[in-house]
């Protein structure tokens, strides 16, 4: 094994050195420590939390948009549930309201479901249920699937570092690489790390007194970085995408073909988490979390987004029942679901999942008389009659004469 160890002593602190494929022989210790904080996160848990996010474009400027909502995340063996109940307020526009939740069954499908909800979060009932909406991906159903169970996350966007997720990796990847630490036993024993690996250039700060979790860091993601199942080249690449079914619009702005960011340089992630404590099992977690996400596209042109998180709960190993894995958006039964892909495949909603529909009938290619149907088809035909009557009377008239 090729591994580059180096040790430094002196009055404050040791900085140790080495490669990433000597990361597993490190359980137990510093590193191991850390990873495995960060993996309980990718086991079977249940997490609520208030969310303030912020956006505008700098140099200069103040936010031009802002959101507040709650976020919904559980995950077990084989199910998944993500809902995210938003308020989107933007300069000179009434506050827009909607519920987004995306259901991951066993098979693997995904389910998104979309309403709008009243000012106080609550779906719209009774007949005004405006912006409904079901979009299935389905490798089953359509023959591709551009949504599965690995890359949900991606959709989390601002969202994913409540489940120490960032920009579409896992933290705990982040440490692949030659790692630098440095231990002050003066400061709690607070260790930093900094390494530049596959997936990005790193630096943190954590420790015991926090159970291994970071409490300060810094990601900064290029084109050549990774990212999960992919690269971050194919991320910043501008394309002309077609709007999202599941994306609600205020009135009057409907869907219109947007372009993704174009040019993007580098996006960093600067992050603090505070007020750690642990449960019962020894597993750690943070009350607060505050995030700042600043895009720098080729130009100087940079766009920032601030996100605060408040974790309400958060359960490590729950125990889940029947339900905990459904929207709670209400959706008459049989209503009509768009599949991913194959749009043209009849499915419906039968109160807990999507179900092959019923095909609408053929359309029969049809006469100029038969397609015009209606009262121009009785005129036509009322018409003839007459014309019929008349020929018969001439040859009446005529035969009588004679």
């Amino acid at each position: 094994m090729n591994s580059k160890l180096r040790l430094v002593v002196s009055s404050c602190f040791f900085c140790v050195a080495f490669s990433a494929n000597f990361l597993p022989a490190y359980d137990g210790t510093i590193v191991g420590n850390v990873i495995s904080a960060l993996s309980k996160y990718e086991e079977d848990i249940s997490l609520v939390a208030r969310v303030k996010i912020q956006s505008g474009e700098f140099p200069g400027g103040l936010p031009v948009a802002s959101e507040e909502g709650i976020f919904l995340y559980r995950s077990g063996l084989d199910r998944r549930l993500i809902s995210f109940k938003r308020a989107l307020f933007q300069e000179g526009d009434e506050p827009h309201r909607s519920q987004n939740d995306l259901m991951v069954f066993a098979d693997g499908s995904v389910l998104g479901c979309q309403a709008m909800l009243d000012d106080t979060l609550q779906q719209f009932r009774g007949s005004y249920n405006p912006h409904l909406s079901l979009l299935f991906f389905s490798r089953k159903v359509a023959g591709i699937q551009t949504v599965d169970r690995d890359s949900v996350n991606y959709y989390f966007s601002e969202l994913e570092p409540s489940i120490w997720w960032i920009g579409r990796t896992p933290f705990r990847l982040y440490l692949e690489g030659e790692l630098e630490i440095q231990q002050n036993p003066l400061d709690n024993n607070l260790v930093r790390f900094k390494t530049d690996g596959p997936y990005g250039e790193i630096s943190f700060e954590a420790g015991e007194a926090d159970g291994w979790l970071p409490r300060k860091f810094r990601i900064v993601k290029r084109t050549d970085s990774r990212i999960l199942n992919g690269t971050a080249k194919e991320w910043f690449t501008p394309k002309v995408v077609a709007p999202d079914p599941t994306d609600v619009h205020p009135e009057g702005k409907g869907p219109e073909l947007t372009r993704t960011a174009n040019g993007i340089r580098e996006i960093i992630w600067d992050g603090t988490a505070s007020q750690f404590s642990a449960d019962s099992q020894g597993r750690w977690s943070p009350r607060q979390m505050d995030v700042k996400k600043t895009v720098n596209f080729y130009g100087g042109r940079s766009v920032t987004y601030l996100t605060h998180f408040e974790f309400d709960s958060l359960t490590f190993s729950p125990i889940f029942v029947e339900g905990d894995f459904e929207t709670n958006i209400a959706f008459p039964r049989d209503f009509d679901v768009t599949v991913d892909e194959a749009a043209h495949i009849p499915y419906k909603w039968d109160g807990k999942r999507p179900v092959p529909g019923i095909s609408a009938p053929p359309q029969l290619d049809r006469s100029p008389i038969v397609a015009g149907g209606g009262p121009r088809l009785f005129r036509l035909i009322f018409v003839n009659i007459l014309l019929l009557l008349a020929i018969m009377v001439f040859f009446w008239f005529r035969r009588r004469n004679t």
